[in-house]
């Protein structure tokens, strides 16, 4: 039997979900099969979120595949939204990066898995890249102040003109900006919560 037909595309993505679902389940993210994404929910409402985007060529064919990191604020999302577009104000507070703008060579990075012999040895790197360089970025951010600073640093311009300055004010009016001291250590267990943010909004973040 020839590599071709051995190689399944969806078997590969899912090899790749699984290894990547080993790495975060422990640290208290649930799959969102609704979403296809994984979540962990944090004091403050804070939300983080991981996403393995995949281009399939077709059934046989190679995969590419990589992981993109998020933050998003229910707090900040539901005050904007009283004056703004409700999908508008998902994106305003939601920042993402690609796993590879967070390595050493800041660039977009992906995996090509292009026959079965690969696809182990992809998964692996994929879900040690996650543990290694995403998992310390997300836990940067498990207060109100934290996800202010994250907004500045890895948003676009509408988010610090539009999302910053509301983000501003609701700590200046006290808004429980230590809801985690540790975002390690205070790791809520995973909530079924509504996480409003659908994929296809919240891409164009990754774009830089």
């Amino acid at each position: 039997m020839s590599t071709a037909l051995r190689f399944s595309s969806l078997g590969v993505l899912r090899l790749v979900r699984a290894q990547v679902d080993s790495a975060l389940v422990p640290v208290g993210f649930s799959f969102d099969l609704a979403r296809n994404l994984w979540r962990r929910s944090l004091g403050g409402e804070i939300e983080h979120f991981v996403t393995l985007p995949s281009d399939v060529a077709d059934d046989y064919g190679p995969v590419v595949v990589t992981a993109n990191l998020g933050v998003h604020c229910r707090t900040l999302a539901n005050h904007l939204a009283l004056c703004d577009d409700p999908r508008r104000a998902q994106n305003l507070a939601t920042f993402t990066r690609n796993i590879g703008q967070l390595s050493a060579k800041r660039t977009w990075r992906d995996w090509i898995v292009r026959d079965a012999d690969e696809a182990d040895r992809v998964a692996r790197r994929l879900s040690a890249k996650i543990a290694a360089i995403g998992l310390p970025w997300l836990a940067r951010f498990g207060t109100l102040a934290a996800f202010a600073e994250g907004l500045r640093a890895f948003g676009r311009e509408d988010h610090r003109q539009c999302a910053v300055p509301v983000l501003e004010r609701l700590l200046a009016d006290g808004a429980p900006a230590d809801a985690v001291d540790d975002a390690w250590g205070t790791v809520r267990e995973p909530a079924i919560l509504t996480l409003r943010v659908d994929l296809n909004e919240i891409a164009w973040h990754c774009d830089e």
